[in-house]
């Protein structure tokens, strides 16, 4: 009955097995972030406990593991306490911070709990002072302040990617250029790959 009613609409192009097994696919990897969610809850509110282990759906939704278990074994609650990030409307990491928790349906809980800085770094600060419980900053800041630590991570599908590209203007001055193939260089990436930072070209000198 379904599939008559399909091509009565002239739909019947999602029929087509490779869809089906796309939709089928994407609906498991749906499943297993909501039970990472809840999984991430039940520890938090349960610290003591072992945490869940979701490496079997994991590897049968085609999802790597390691995110989703850094972020259910680091998964605390913020109680009364305040999350930090950077302004949700023009600060960049805290663009980014939303729409990770957007994507995971906790925005709506978190949002009254956040205290927004006017730069990731001034978010930062606000957690190596303990004047926020937490901080969603940018793992390569957090990874050079000695006052906090890194406790969970969102998945790299949660959130638009993070990329810093590099140009030279039209009005670039000529040693710009030997700037820009240094950022090209082995060593260059030697230097962005110590702070965290991945190369995305293949390094030409």
């Amino acid at each position: 009955m379904k599939s008559q009613i399909i091509e009565q609409l002239g739909q019947a192009d999602i029929l087509l097995p490779s869809l089906v097994a796309e939709g089928l696919a994407a609906n498991d990897r749906i499943k297993v972030r909501m039970s990472a969610l809840q999984a991430a809850v039940h520890h938090a509110r349960e610290p003591d406990r072992p945490a869940t282990d979701l490496h079997v759906e994991c590897h049968a939704a085609g999802i790597a593991p390691a995110a989703l278990a850094t972020l259910i074994g680091g998964a605390h609650l913020a109680g009364d306490g305040r999350i930090a990030t950077g302004d949700v409307k023009a600060v960049p990491a805290g663009k980014y911070a939303k729409a990770a928790l957007e994507k995971l349906g906790a925005w709506t809980a978190a949002e009254s709990k956040f205290a927004m800085a006017d730069s990731v770094r001034a978010a930062l600060t606000l957690v190596a002072r303990g004047e926020t419980i937490l901080g969603i900053v940018y793992a390569t800041d957090a990874a050079v302040e000695s006052g906090v630590r890194i406790v969970g991570t969102f998945p790299a599908d949660s959130h638009p990617a993070i990329v810093y590209p590099v140009a030279a203007t039209t009005t670039a001055k000529a040693d710009t250029f030997g700037y820009l193939a240094f950022l090209r260089s082995t060593v260059a990436k030697t230097i962005f790959e110590k702070y965290g930072f991945k190369f995305l070209v293949s390094p030409i000198s």
